[in-house]
């Protein structure tokens, strides 16, 4: 599910839209026209990343997680790209465009705009720039529109980026090959899970399969979007995938509740793989929960936690002594808490 952000700061861009109003040289142009079922924001994050990649040395920070873009007062993006009087392009930029995965359960996605202030903005090459491409999202309602004008050096690779990129974007069934510009995997990844989850809905297990494992494929998931690829798989009946995506997502959540949550889904994972049988000496799944535990501890101890939790996972495994032992250290590491917080002032007599 995609959601649009809300960007609170819109940094002055006019001055850096002025500089690229010099006088170009004339030459001739393709164009661009496309009506786009998506938000403009992430319509132009896609956009920006695609640009970004058909001209891969242009950005001057190549490493940054956001694809440059011109925000305007207006609420409209525009992707510029600058030649200058060596041949080599850049872009001017007043902020940097992520797609990034939310907090929200829903596992949404949002669009994090990253101010590029002052001396960090990236201005073109003003009066000097010998041809310029340029790209504008504007907002349509609920969708967007695309306009673009590509100067003829460079109009065959970045409108074939641009086509592909919105191709990859917008359906799930299209190949994926060659995917690895951040923003369209991950919008892709989460088109790829919704498609999973609706082919659940109507029934068809092995489709949602094949669409879980496509999104697995594409990109590194936050442990919410871990969680969620999980419990779709393991609803498609795949197991093995389910245990998979719940361990990648006990691991890199840093939240306690959360993972608490997830090792009872994966001791609960693994009864249900027991008692199907999938589970050939019944205590692999307690194993990798155990050793995912003491990752979790070694990396975030938050010992009154961890002994509860081990005190289940030794519950689950018919050992009842350690399972007592655990509950007790978990007792005593609550009780210390419990001491060490401050207390309440007495009152005044």
């Amino acid at each position: 599910m995609l959601r649009r952000s809300i960007n609170p700061r819109l940094a002055p861009c006019g001055v850096l839209l002025a500089a690229g109003c010099a006088c170009l040289p004339p030459g001739t142009h393709t164009a661009l026209d496309r009506d786009l079922g998506l938000p403009a924001d992430v319509a132009a994050a896609i956009a920006a990343g695609a640009v970004r990649c058909a001209l891969p040395f242009a950005d001057p920070v190549p490493q940054a997680a956001g694809a440059p873009v011109l925000l305007a007062a207006d609420g409209s993006y525009r992707i510029v790209y600058e030649q200058g009087p060596g041949g080599d392009w850049v872009p001017q930029a007043s902020h940097r465009l992520s797609v990034v995965p939310d907090r929200s359960p829903a596992g949404a996605l949002v669009v994090r705009h990253e101010v590029l202030p002052g001396p960090l903005a990236l201005p073109g090459w003003g009066r000097r720039a010998t041809a310029r491409l340029e790209v504008h999202v504007r907002r349509v309602a609920d969708r967007s529109h695309l306009a673009a004008r590509l100067p003829a050096a460079v109009a065959t690779t970045a409108a074939a980026a641009l086509e592909r990129a919105f191709e990859l974007a917008v359906d799930p069934a299209a190949p994926q090959i060659g995917l690895a510009e951040p923003n369209l995997a991950g919008v892709a990844a989460q088109s790829a899970i919704d498609d999973a989850r609706r082919r659940l809905a109507a029934g068809e297990p092995c489709r949602a399969e094949a669409a879980l494992l496509a999104a697995a494929r594409l990109t590194t998931l936050g442990p919410l979007q871990q969680r969620q690829l999980g419990e779709l798989a393991r609803l498609a009946g795949n197991l093995d995938l389910a245990r998979a995506r719940l361990e990648e997502a006990l691991l890199r959540s840093g939240d306690a509740a959360t993972r608490a949550d997830l090792l009872a889904r994966l001791t609960s994972l693994s009864a249900v793989a027991r008692t199907s049988g999938r589970d050939a000496n019944g205590s692999a799944g307690l194993a990798a929960a155990a050793a995912l535990l003491h990752t979790a501890r070694r990396q975030r101890p938050v010992p009154a936690l961890d002994y509860s939790l081990a005190s289940q996972l030794h519950r689950r495994g018919a050992d009842e002594l350690a399972a007592f032992a655990c509950s007790l250290l978990a007792r005593e590491h609550g009780a210390a808490i419990l001491v060490a917080a401050p207390s309440a002032p007495a009152p005044p007599r």
